[in-house]
């Protein structure tokens, strides 16, 4: 779960994943650059295959977004991993550092990442929705639905992941308005 957690976040798989990388095949065509690291025809194919939906123009421009999203991601993940020289205020690349890794992304995000905490008032405000939805759908909801102490830790994980997953999607699209994107 860790290892997909930055890929996840951002609801597309690793597309034609090398070492962490978009690669491109010799050859293929490029949908999109993002600061200089190309995304392939043959990655999108991949991510449109993976997501199980009928194909469509729509779906394959959400789908290229995720995967410019995912690139940034790890191109922030790589960027963090920068070692910095001693005696100065740069920082250069470690000549043995590896392009991020789907791991490593997600190490970076826990990192950096840091959503509201859920509160008790956010899980009682999520039970009652959940109350009221299950009134709508079904003439006894009390009946079917476990009381509240029944489901609080499974309400505060669900919480806290969209939370996250939130707070990524920003990240991303922070990072999407800094970069130099070609489509």
């Amino acid at each position: 779960m860790c290892a997909l957690i930055a890929t996840a976040s951002i609801g597309v798989a690793p597309a034609h994943d090398v070492g962490g990388t978009i690669a491109p095949d010799a050859g293929a065509n490029v949908v999109a650059s993002v600061n200089g690291v190309a995304i392939t025809t043959a990655a999108l194919e991949k991510a449109v295959s993976a997501s199980g939906r009928r194909d469509s123009l729509a779906l394959r421009h959400e789908l290229k977004q995720k995967l410019i999203a995912r690139e940034l991601l790890r191109q922030a993940a790589t960027k963090a991993l920068r070692v910095s020289v001693p005696g100065t205020d740069s920082a250069v690349p470690n000549p043995d550092l590896k392009p991020c890794s789907a791991h490593e992304i997600g190490s970076y995000l826990r990192e950096v990442v840091h959503p509201a905490a859920v509160t008790e008032a956010d899980i009682r405000l999520r039970y009652a929705q959940l109350l009221r939805e299950r009134a709508a759908a079904t003439a006894r909801p009390a009946a079917t639905l476990p009381g509240l102490p029944a489901l609080e830790g499974r309400l505060r994980e669900r919480l806290e992941a969209e939370r996250f997953d939130q707070a990524v999607r920003q990240l991303a699209e922070r990072l999407m308005n800094e970069a130099q994107i070609d489509e």
